[in-house]
């Protein structure tokens, strides 16, 4: 998981880091009002960087892949939450575009069939799912 997985997912979270991530150009609000259109990307972007910040401290962390548990504030796990979120579209926009999503989610897939792009992306995409499942968990209701 360590080699595998890992370093695409820190990878797609560093890339949707960046100014002009493919997430923060799909919010954007209409141009005919400059001014609200750049307090709402300045806003967009704080907390989008927070969210794959958070992220980034989770995947990054050494204990994550071993027996010792991972420590996390609740507020750092729901920002956790919606970066890990932007990660698994990302992964799904790059490497699982031809695979669909009941087969995703269900793994209703041959995995060796897969190519080898296909199956990091799977095997990373898999990887945030279970964060995120955790995290959800450790939230509670």
């Amino acid at each position: 998981m360590r080699e595998v997985a890992l370093p695409l997912l820190d990878d797609v979270l560093r890339e949707l880091s960046g100014q002009d991530s493919p997430d923060e150009r799909r919010y954007l609000p209409p141009p005919d009002d400059p001014e609200l259109r750049e307090t709402w990307i300045e806003n967009l972007r704080e907390d989008h960087h927070s969210d794959l910040a958070a992220s980034r401290r989770l995947v990054q962390d050494p204990s994550l892949g071993t027996d010792e548990p991972l420590s996390i504030e609740p507020e750092a796990a729901e920002s956790a939450l919606r970066g890990l979120t932007a990660a698994r579209l990302r992964l799904r926009e790059l490497h699982l575009v031809d695979m669909t999503d009941s087969s995703l989610e269900e793994g209703d897939f041959e995995f060796e069939k897969l190519n080898s792009r296909e199956q990091q992306g799977y095997l990373a995409y898999a990887l945030a799912a279970a964060l995120q499942e955790n995290l959800v968990l450790l939230l509670g209701p």
